[in-house]
Protein backbone atom coordinates (compact mmCIF):
# COMPACT_ATOMS: atom_id res chain seq x y z
CA UNK A 1 0.00 0.00 0.00
CA UNK A 2 2.17 2.64 1.10
CA UNK A 3 5.05 1.77 -2.28
CA UNK A 4 2.06 1.18 -4.81
CA UNK A 5 -0.50 3.65 -3.88
CA UNK A 6 0.55 6.25 -0.45
CA UNK A 7 4.22 7.41 -2.14
CA UNK A 8 3.01 7.12 -6.03
CA UNK A 9 -0.22 9.96 -4.82
CA UNK A 10 -0.22 13.06 -3.47
CA UNK A 11 0.65 13.53 0.65
CA UNK A 12 -0.23 16.50 3.02
CA UNK A 13 3.30 17.59 4.22
CA UNK A 14 2.14 20.80 6.12
CA UNK A 15 0.53 24.03 6.14
CA UNK A 16 2.28 26.77 3.54
CA UNK A 17 1.98 29.41 6.93
CA UNK A 18 3.92 27.22 8.92
CA UNK A 19 7.45 28.07 6.57
CA UNK A 20 6.04 31.63 5.05
CA UNK A 21 9.07 33.68 6.02
CA UNK A 22 12.28 33.90 4.26
CA UNK A 23 14.28 31.36 6.29
CA UNK A 24 12.21 29.23 7.78
CA UNK A 25 11.86 25.92 7.81
CA UNK A 26 10.11 22.91 9.60
CA UNK A 27 10.89 19.15 9.88
CA UNK A 28 8.03 16.64 8.40
CA UNK A 29 8.15 12.88 7.90
CA UNK A 30 5.80 11.73 5.00
CA UNK A 31 5.35 7.68 5.19
CA UNK A 32 8.45 6.91 6.76
CA UNK A 33 10.57 9.89 4.90
CA UNK A 34 12.47 12.20 6.80
CA UNK A 35 11.98 15.78 4.70
CA UNK A 36 11.97 19.62 5.53
CA UNK A 37 10.01 22.42 4.20
CA UNK A 38 12.25 25.53 3.34
CA UNK A 39 11.81 29.17 2.27
CA UNK A 40 14.85 30.60 1.02
CA UNK A 41 16.09 34.01 0.76
CA UNK A 42 13.87 34.61 -2.33
CA UNK A 43 10.53 33.61 -0.64
CA UNK A 44 10.89 30.41 -2.88
CA UNK A 45 9.50 27.22 -1.28
CA UNK A 46 11.58 23.63 -1.08
CA UNK A 47 10.85 20.25 -0.19
CA UNK A 48 13.59 18.40 -0.07
CA UNK A 49 15.32 15.19 2.05
CA UNK A 50 16.84 16.37 5.35
CA UNK A 51 19.18 13.70 5.19
CA UNK A 52 22.82 14.63 4.83
CA UNK A 53 24.61 13.53 1.51
CA UNK A 54 27.95 12.64 2.90
CA UNK A 55 26.66 10.48 6.38
CA UNK A 56 23.20 10.45 6.52
CA UNK A 57 22.29 12.64 9.44
CA UNK A 58 19.96 15.03 10.08
CA UNK A 59 20.82 18.70 9.10
CA UNK A 60 17.17 19.96 10.35
CA UNK A 61 15.01 19.21 13.28
CA UNK A 62 11.69 20.48 14.30
CA UNK A 63 10.63 23.84 13.08
CA UNK A 64 12.28 27.56 13.56
CA UNK A 65 14.37 30.13 10.99
CA UNK A 66 17.63 29.49 10.10
CA UNK A 67 20.07 30.97 7.60
CA UNK A 68 21.34 27.45 6.21
CA UNK A 69 21.03 23.72 7.07
CA UNK A 70 24.00 21.79 9.25
CA UNK A 71 24.69 18.25 9.53
CA UNK A 72 25.83 17.53 13.27
CA UNK A 73 28.42 15.09 12.59
CA UNK A 74 30.83 16.66 9.82
CA UNK A 75 29.45 20.18 9.88
CA UNK A 76 28.21 19.99 5.98
CA UNK A 77 26.60 22.94 5.53
CA UNK A 78 23.35 23.39 3.07
CA UNK A 79 21.75 26.58 1.32
CA UNK A 80 17.91 26.49 2.06
CA UNK A 81 17.46 25.88 -1.34
CA UNK A 82 19.46 22.08 -0.80
CA UNK A 83 22.80 23.04 -2.65
CA UNK A 84 26.01 22.20 -0.61
CA UNK A 85 27.61 25.16 0.81
CA UNK A 86 30.79 23.62 2.38
CA UNK A 87 32.01 20.47 3.45
CA UNK A 88 34.90 21.12 5.76
CA UNK A 89 37.27 18.40 5.45
CA UNK A 90 36.87 17.94 1.48
CA UNK A 91 39.03 20.90 0.84
CA UNK A 92 41.73 18.57 -0.11
CA UNK A 93 39.72 16.03 -2.35
CA UNK A 94 40.42 15.98 -5.52
CA UNK A 95 37.96 16.25 -8.48
CA UNK A 96 35.25 16.74 -5.38
CA UNK A 97 32.02 17.97 -6.93
CA UNK A 98 30.74 20.41 -4.53
CA UNK A 99 28.72 22.08 -6.41
CA UNK A 100 26.76 18.77 -7.50
CA UNK A 101 26.02 17.66 -4.06
CA UNK A 102 21.88 19.23 -3.37
CA UNK A 103 19.98 17.40 -0.60
CA UNK A 104 17.24 15.67 -2.94
CA UNK A 105 14.31 17.53 -3.75
CA UNK A 106 11.10 16.57 -3.35
CA UNK A 107 8.11 17.30 -5.77
CA UNK A 108 5.29 19.52 -4.43
CA UNK A 109 2.43 21.77 -5.18
CA UNK A 110 0.53 24.00 -3.16
CA UNK A 111 -3.41 23.62 -2.61
CA UNK A 112 -5.25 25.89 -0.45
CA UNK A 113 -2.98 26.60 1.58
CA UNK A 114 -1.52 23.13 1.56
CA UNK A 115 1.95 21.75 0.79
CA UNK A 116 1.37 18.41 -0.56
CA UNK A 117 3.91 16.08 -1.47
CA UNK A 118 4.00 13.22 -4.30
CA UNK A 119 7.53 10.95 -3.24
CA UNK A 120 7.59 8.91 -6.17
CA UNK A 121 7.46 12.17 -8.21
CA UNK A 122 5.33 10.59 -10.98
CA UNK A 123 1.85 11.86 -10.14
CA UNK A 124 -0.33 13.39 -12.45
CA UNK A 125 -0.94 17.72 -11.09
CA UNK A 126 -2.12 18.18 -8.08
CA UNK A 127 -4.80 21.02 -9.21
CA UNK A 128 -6.54 18.65 -11.99
CA UNK A 129 -7.60 15.84 -9.89
CA UNK A 130 -8.89 18.33 -7.41
CA UNK A 131 -10.77 21.17 -9.40
CA UNK A 132 -14.54 19.64 -8.81
CA UNK A 133 -13.51 19.76 -5.26
CA UNK A 134 -11.93 22.82 -5.23
CA UNK A 135 -15.59 24.42 -6.43
CA UNK A 136 -17.09 23.39 -2.83
CA UNK A 137 -14.23 24.61 -1.04
CA UNK A 138 -13.72 28.18 -2.84
CA UNK A 139 -16.04 29.98 -0.01
CA UNK A 140 -14.14 29.06 3.27
CA UNK A 141 -10.71 30.89 2.12
CA UNK A 142 -8.69 27.70 3.14
CA UNK A 143 -5.43 29.18 2.36
CA UNK A 144 -6.09 32.03 4.98
CA UNK A 145 -6.69 29.25 8.09
CA UNK A 146 -3.74 29.43 10.61
CA UNK A 147 -2.11 26.16 12.43
CA UNK A 148 -3.39 26.94 15.98
CA UNK A 149 -2.55 23.46 17.55
CA UNK A 150 -0.50 20.19 16.50
CA UNK A 151 0.23 17.12 18.10
CA UNK A 152 1.73 13.97 16.92
CA UNK A 153 2.45 10.49 18.42
CA UNK A 154 3.77 7.23 16.98
CA UNK A 155 1.51 4.51 16.54
CA UNK A 156 1.71 0.46 16.78
CA UNK A 157 -0.72 -0.85 14.44
CA UNK A 158 -1.83 -0.38 11.00
CA UNK A 159 -3.08 2.89 10.30
CA UNK A 160 -6.77 0.98 8.83
CA UNK A 161 -7.18 -0.17 12.21
CA UNK A 162 -7.87 3.78 13.38
CA UNK A 163 -9.64 4.18 10.24
CA UNK A 164 -11.67 1.22 11.38
CA UNK A 165 -12.17 2.61 15.04
CA UNK A 166 -13.35 5.76 13.68
CA UNK A 167 -16.04 4.73 11.36
CA UNK A 168 -17.85 2.15 14.23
Amino acid sequence: ETRAILRAGWQCAGREEQVAAPGSYQSVDVLGVPLVLTRDSDADMHVMSRTCRHRWMEVASGAGTAATLQCGYHKWCYALNGQLLQAPLMDGVREFPAQDVLLPAVRHELWNGCVFVNLDGEAPPLAAQLTGLSTHLDDYDLDQYRTVYSESWECDWDWKVMVENFVE
